[in-house]
């Protein structure tokens, strides 16, 4: 569609548009979706193509459409039906969750079990602080929902990294024993944690883009979260520079449910074909989260641009809140070995082919208009891991 419609105006004057009878048109829009219609349009009328944001996808059709991804609503054209439904659903057994993550950390699953516990128990900060939530805070628009979406974030990055406060007792402080200035503000992390989840980070509205050059079109946007490996923070680059974004998380308030999933899908999207674009990675997995702040569904794009998509869980139902807390640290975790094949502790040797294969996304969540730090070297990205 878009080399027919170039092709009919390659001889026009430059002023000419595209002129479509409004049935035709309406036709079109049905079929490829606004989205999709819009930049044919402007690529046949300028022969380029403006921005797209992401916030302009309608649903999913339009994004597996313009990423060319295999969804089971919307597979690929010529895809025979009907098709196994269970190869697009995400969702491994829950005692596998428990297994790999507790495998990856180097600790028992019982005590996996006991820190997710004891961060999620009530009485605890996070339970408090959800409670508070629920009762004081207005759900009507996106701003109210953010505030379980963060808390929950943090909570579960804590306690892969070892920072949780509810986890005190097996952490010990940074910096010399006989220091006598106050702890407040104090890093604590667990002696035996991976330096990779050390230096996880949670930034808030990321920015993520994608240049197409099929069509000559930027996909771009800012994603509400992102969750990576980001060893450099400093004054010349004070925003989190991932080497490795593991998971993205786009929240709307209930009423924009489908608006959530379609935008996370779109932002997965990006990131998944820059992995492929710059062909770094052995496999390109992309991992997605769409959130309420109550209900959650966890997203995948598996290599080969197949959707995966898992059930819907709700924080709102007995044993909620740890249910969605072991499905957020399973996909960091998986996410993780994607860059290395295992989860690699400070004092082991490191395995530089493996982990240097991954860190890719320095220019991926950061759009080229945007002046950062790159570290092309995977010796000081390791010196980096490792400090």
């Amino acid at each position: 569609m878009h080399q027919l419609l170039s092709e009919t105006n390659a001889n026009a004057p430059a002023s000419a548009k595209l002129s479509l009878g409004d049935i035709l048109l309406k036709r079109i829009r049905l079929a490829l979706g606004d989205a999709v219609t819009d930049q044919i349009l402007s690529l046949a009328d300028t022969g380029t193509a403006s921005t797209l944001a992401i916030t302009q996808f309608q649903d999913l059709g339009d994004v597996c459409a313009i990423f060319g991804l295999d969804h089971l609503e919307f597979p690929p054209p010529g895809t025979l039906q009907p098709v196994d439904s269970s190869l697009y659903a995400w969702e491994a057994a829950e005692e596998s969750m428990w297994s790999a993550v507790a495998e990856a950390m180097a600790v028992s699953v019982q005590e996996l079990q006991q820190r997710v516990a004891a961060t999620c128990a009530e009485g605890s900060a996070l339970h408090e602080l959800l409670h508070l939530s629920r009762v004081h805070q207005s759900r009507r628009y996106e701003a109210g929902c953010r505030t379980s979406v963060n808390l929950l974030l943090l909570c579960s990055i804590s306690v892969l990294s070892g920072a949780s406060a509810a986890l005190r007792s097996s952490r010990t402080a940074e910096g010399s024993p006989n220091d006598q200035g106050s702890l407040a503000g104090r890093v604590y992390m667990r002696r035996n944690t991976s330096s990779i989840y050390r230096h996880l980070q949670l930034n808030c509205d990321m920015p993520v883009d994608y240049y197409n050059p099929a069509n000559a079109t930027t996909y771009s946007g800012r994603v509400d979260w992102g969750i990576g490996i980001c060893p450099q923070i400093s004054e010349l680059c004070p925003r989190p520079q991932y080497m490795s974004c593991l998971t993205v998380v786009e929240a709307k308030n209930t009423v924009n449910w489908g608006s959530a999933q379609v935008q996370a899908l779109g932002y997965m999207a990006c990131i998944y074909n820059k992995r492929m674009q710059r062909g770094v990675r052995r496999d390109c997995t992309t991992y997605g989260v769409a959130t309420d702040g109550h209900k959650w569904q966890f997203l995948a794009i598996t290599q080969g641009g197949k959707v995966r998509e898992g059930g819907e869980w709700s924080i709102l139902q007995p044993g909620g809140v740890q249910k969605v807390m072991l499905r957020l640290i399973y996909i960091l975790v998986r996410a993780a070995q994607l860059i290395t094949p295992t989860s690699t502790p400070e004092k082991e040797p490191v395995n530089m082919e493996a982990f240097g294969a991954g860190f890719d996304d320095a220019d991926v969540t950061w759009p080229a208009a945007v002046p950062h730090i790159i570290i092309p070297d995977p010796a000081e990205n390791l010196a980096l891991l490792s400090a």
